[in-house]
C-alpha cells in the first residue's frame, strides 16, 4: 500500500547485482506484449486469491474496517482494472513515484561501504529526475466501519477474522507497534489463560493468528482463526477486550514474560538478513531504527501498557467476517 520493495540475496557476484537493481529501479522500458502478457500472469494470480478461503476472510475483514477506501481492496486490483493497463501509465507512474528523493537503499552483507557508496552516486548521478512531482498522501485513512459480513465457501469448517482499529497512542510509530503487540499477545496470545480455556474446549486451534499493521496513517488488528462456533467466539473476544480482568492479566510478571519472549524474537531476527533489512525498512521513517527495537520494548511498564489500554478501548471499533462452510 504504502511502498514497493525489491531485494536480491546473493553469495558473489554483489556489486554486478546491485547495478541490475539499481538500474531497473532507474529506467523504464517495455512494450504492449510484455504489458499484455503480465496482465495474463496477475490475471490467474487473482483469481486463484479468489479461491483461498484464508486470502477471502482477510481481505473481507479488511474491506469490512476500511470500507470504500484502498485499504479495502485487493492490492492487485480487479482483472477490469488490470485490462486497463496501458505502457504509457506504467511510464507515467514510474516517472513519478521512482526517483532517488523516494527511495530507501539498504544493504546487508559483507562490502567495502566506500567502494558501494561510491558505485550507487556514480549510478544515481546520472538519473534525471522528471519535471512533475507527486506528493505522498499523508491524510489519516478513515471510514465509516462496516460491523458483520460474511460469505459462503466450499471449507469443512468456518473461519473467522475480527478486526480492530483505533486512533495513535503516540507519535512513536515503533513504540505504538510494540503497545499494541504486548496488549493482544497478553489478552489473547499462547500464553493467555483465555487462549488455553478456549484450546482445550476446542473451541480454537493451532490456526489461531493475529495480524499487527501501525501505520501513520492507519492502525488495526486482525485476528483469524478456524472454528465452528464463530459466532460464539466473536462474542467471547469482544467480552475479553471490554471486561476482561486487566488487573490479573496486565501484571508485571506477565508483561515481563511478554516483553522477554518479544525481545527473544528481536534477537533472532538479527542472524536473519532477509528479515534485518524489511524490518529496518519499515522503521526508516521514524527518528529511531530497527535496531534500537529492544531498547524501546524494555523501556515500556505495565502503567504505559495500561494506558494505552484504557485509550484503545475508548478509540476501538471492532468487526467481524466470517467465511462459512456451503
Amino acid at each position: 500500500l504504502e511502498k514497493t520493495t525489491y531485494y536480491f540475496s546473493t553469495l558473489d557476484h554483489f556489486e554486478e547485482s546491485l547495478e541490475l537493481l539499481l538500474k531497473f529501479t532507474s529506467s523504464f522500458t517495455s512494450s504492449e506484449d510484455a504489458v499484455n502478457h503480465e496482465k495474463r500472469i496477475i490475471e490467474q494470480e487473482i483469481n486463484m486469491y479468489q479461491d483461498d478461503p484464508d486470502y477471502r476472510v482477510y481481505l473481507g475483514c479488511l474491506q469490512s474496517l476500511y470500507p470504500n477506501t484502498i485499504l479495502g481492496q485487493d492490492i492487485a486490483g480487479s482483472v477490469d482494472s488490470i485490462e486497463e493497463i496501458t505502457v504509457k501509465d506504467l511510464k507515467d507512474n514510474f516517472d513519478c513515484f521512482y526517483r532517488p528523493a523516494n527511495c530507501h537503499l539498504v544493504l546487508v552483507g559483507d562490502f567495502d561501504v566506500e567502494n558501494i557508496y561510491t558505485l550507487v552516486n556514480e549510478k544515481q548521478s546520472k538519473f534525471t529526475p522528471p519535471e512533475r512531482i507527486v506528493e505522498k498522501e499523508k491524510h489519516p485513512i478513515e471510514s465509516d466501519i462496516q460491523k458483520l459480513d460474511s460469505l459462503q465457501m466450499e471449507i469443512f469448517i468456518s473461519k473467522l477474522a475480527i478486526g480492530f482499529k483505533s486512533v495513535p497512542f503516540t507519535d512513536n510509530r515503533m513504540r505504538e507497534n510494540i503497545l499494541v503487540q504486548l496488549l493482544f499477545n497478553l489478552l489473547f496470545g499462547w500464553t493467555s489463560p483465555y487462549y488455553q480455556n478456549w484450546y482445550a474446549e476446542g473451541k480454537i486451534d493451532e490456526s489461531v493468528s493475529i495480524e499487527y499493521e501501525v501505520s501513520n496513517r492507519y492502525s488495526f488488528v486482525v485476528m483469524t482463526m478456524d472454528t465452528a462456533e464463530p459466532i460464539r467466539m466473536s462474542s467471547l473476544i469482544r467480552q475479553v477486550m471490554t471486561s476482561a480482568d486487566k488487573k490479573r492479566l496486565l501484571t508485571e510478571e506477565a508483561l515481563d514474560l511478554q516483553k522477554k519472549a518479544l525481545y527473544g524474537e528481536f534477537l533472532r531476527s538479527l542472524d536473519n538478513i532477509q528479515n534485518l533489512g524489511s524490518q529496518y525498512l519499515a522503521y526508516f521513517e521514524n527518528d529511531k531504527t530497527y535496531f534500537d527495537f529492544g531498547q524501546e520494548l524494555m523501556s515500556i511498564t505495565s502503567k504505559e501498557l495500561k494506558d494505552f489500554l484504557n485509550h484503545y478501548l475508548s478509540n476501538m471499533e471492532i468487526t467481524d467476517f466470517v467465511v462459512f462452510p456451503k
